[in-house]
């Protein structure tokens, strides 16, 4: 039998996709750009607290702690807890082996049709971000490259050190594909 994520004992809420995407798009009118750091503040304090629940619900599963997972099967089971706690269908591996990615076809903050100009899930970047510093016992940031928000068939999650992040950023603020600017900064 699948063990359900406990919501109270793991300091969550359910909290509807429809509210979430709602609440975005009024901050993004009400706020403008400012929209983008309150969300990312917001999925910052989610962090710990959903890999806590990571935490708990694995251990039910008879997995003691990320830290003791193989690789492949870290990757299988925070997919399925992903997955379970309704964020979608998530497949996490690693690019040019300077950052891992996340990638969904199907995220929960992602509004297909929203035509941003830019990718928009800001919460879940910075969810992700701390989620997976909390798995590294070391600080990570993320950054969304793809967004179903603005026209991707996907959204797309870097996950690496800020250092990386920001030389992906800065050549991709030039013009440069996210993918090439990954390779450049693995030679």
């Amino acid at each position: 039998m699948t063990t359900p994520i406990d919501l109270p004992a793991d300091a969550l809420v359910a909290v509807p996709r429809e509210a979430l995407l709602a609440l975005r798009a009024a901050m993004r009118r009400g706020a403008g750009d400012a929209a983008a750091a309150w969300l990312q503040a917001g999925g910052f304090a989610a962090g710990t607290a959903v890999f806590a629940a990571f935490e708990r619900w694995s251990g039910a599963r008879g997995v003691a702690s990320a830290a003791t997972l193989e690789l492949e099967q870290f990757r299988d089971v925070a997919a399925q807890f992903f997955r379970e706690s309704g964020w979608g269908e998530v497949t996490i591996s690693a690019l040019d082996g300077v950052v891992a990615t996340v990638d969904a076809p199907d995220w929960a903050e992602a509004e297909a049709g929203a035509a941003l100009p830019h990718p928009g899930c800001h919460y879940s970047s910075a969810l992700l971000a701390d989620f997976f510093g909390q798995v590294a016992d070391a600080p990570l940031a993320a950054l969304e490259v793809e967004c179903r928000s603005s026209g991707g068939s996907r959204c797309r999650f870097l996950i690496g050190s800020e250092s990386v992040l920001n030389a992906i950023y800065d050549q991709m603020a030039t013009g440069v594909a996210y993918g090439v600017a990954v390779r450049t900064v693995a030679n």
